[in-house]
This record gives structure tokens, sequence and C-alpha cells, in this order.
């Protein structure tokens, strides 16, 4: 599933009481990584990281190492307790539906 894809999926469920999309989209197209398995898995199949401090894209990219203090996102290291690891669809991806 290609970002928009995601993207135009989203905006087709319906909004919450609260004015936010369903928390089953994030589920369904993004998923956060915390054990080491799940960081072996993302190498493994090279599949896209975003990093999130806050609520926000610290950075993205591929998982280049791992330990249990730091990863290496690329060519930035960012610190495991600080920061979030999400498997989503890289950004630049782009295909069009007939």
């Amino acid at each position: 599933m290609t970002f928009l894809a995601y993207i135009k999926d989203i905006t087709k469920l319906p909004i919450s009481k609260n004015g936010l999309r369903s928390a089953r989209v994030w589920r369904r197209f993004m998923s956060t990584i915390y054990r080491d398995c799940d960081f072996h898995n993302v190498m493994l199949y090279g599949q896209y990281i975003m990093v999130m401090i806050d609520g926000r894209m610290a950075g993205g990219g591929l998982i280049a190492s791992y330990d249990e203090k730091e990863v290496l996102v690329g060519s930035k290291i960012f610190s495991r307790s600080q920061y979030t690891f999400v498997v989503s669809p890289p950004p630049q991806c782009y295909v069009e539906f007939i």
C-alpha cells in the first residue's frame, strides 16, 4: 500500500466524536515496533521506518543497525527510549490507480 493510497483510504473513514479518524487506520497501515525481533524483521525485509517524537516526524529511512539503547536509521542515531519507531509506507512512493 502506498502513502497516497493510505491518504485516500483515511479520508473515506468516518470522523469520530472528537474529530479524529478511526484508530483502526493506524493499526492497519502503520505499526509501532518495540522488540528486538521487530527491528530485526524490519531490517530483513527492508521496510521504511518513520521516527517520531512528541507526535512529530523526526526522521525516517531504513534501519542500518540497532542495539539495546540506540537505532541507526539512515545516517542518524535515535534513542530507543526517547523516540517512537513506526513501520509505514515510504512518503516518496506513488502508484497511480486506474
